[in-house]
């Protein structure tokens, strides 16, 4: 679970990285991309008969999918910046400090965001077993809607 927490806030923190960047097409094409690592996964898992944890890893090679290609666009566009001959003057254009400064912040939230609003499946999963906590995501889909 704490590999799938990490990986989640680490895609988001990317997602919004891009998002700051203005990168839109780019980032539509990663989560694109990264949905269907996730569905072919899950399906892929689910034919050899992994049952419920094959919805939790498609999860996981979503948002890990979703952070590599991310962070690589992140790396570039961070390269460009310092490369480009007109901040050089100024001095340094993207400070990681100040990067993670305002990201920080925004990591925390997903975190707490995601365990809040996933709090509940992992307790059913770890008391009842992934029969109970198949019933009850069915049953929360059900009355969501």
């Amino acid at each position: 679970m704490s590999v799938a927490v990490f990986v989640g806030v680490l895609g988001y923190t990317f997602d919004g990285l891009l998002l700051g960047f203005q990168k839109f097409n780019a980032l539509a094409l990663y989560r694109v991309l990264s949905q269907v690592l996730r569905v072919c996964a899950s399906i892929g898992l689910l034919m050899l008969g992994i049952s419920v944890a094959a919805v939790f890893v498609g999860w996981v090679v979503f948002y890990a999918a979703l952070s590599v290609l991310a962070a690589a666009l992140a790396v570039k566009i961070f390269g460009e910046r310092r490369e480009d001959s007109a901040f050089k003057e100024v001095g340094d254009p993207f400070p990681l400090r100040a990067v993670f400064g305002f990201s920080l912040p925004i990591a925390v939230y997903q975190l707490v965001y995601y365990l809040s609003d996933s709090i509940d499946r992992y307790t059913i999963l770890g008391l009842l077993g992934s029969e109970s906590l198949g019933v009850y995501t069915v049953c929360l889909l059900y009355t969501s809607d």
